[in-house]
């Protein structure tokens, strides 16, 4: 059994998308990923943060993400142990009369979830 993370730190928000920047979340980011590889075994820990795997300048953007995601999704066992961690803004908006949740990665747009 293989353990992997994806750790997501995102906090440099464009307060012109009405998303107000965060000041911790890439360092609870790259924090929750040493616990993770450190103390709990984790072989695989990616970190989404502003550094490292993201796209070229290290963001963690929607692209990024789900590019990590599908890179999971076909290297990982049924049998494999997958930990998701999301260290930032988040919103509800109602849809069709009932909430929908939503994980805002740094080039979200407020009134745009996709």
């Amino acid at each position: 059994m293989t353990k992997t993370a994806l750790i997501i730190g995102a906090q440099d928000y464009d307060p012109r998308d009405g998303l107000t920047p965060l000041s911790c979340a890439r360092n609870d980011a790259l924090a929750r990923g040493r616990v993770l590889r450190e103390q709990c075994g984790f072989g695989d820990v990616r970190v989404l943060a502003g550094e490292g795997i993201a796209d070229s300048d290290g963001r963690p953007t929607k692209s990024a993400i789900r590019r990590e995601i599908r890179r999971l999704q076909e290297s990982l066992e049924r049998i494999d142990l997958l930990v998701v961690a999301f260290c930032a803004h988040g919103l509800t908006l109602p849809v069709g009369g009932a909430d929908r949740y939503y994980l805002l990665p740094e080039d979200a747009h407020q009134h745009e979830p996709d």
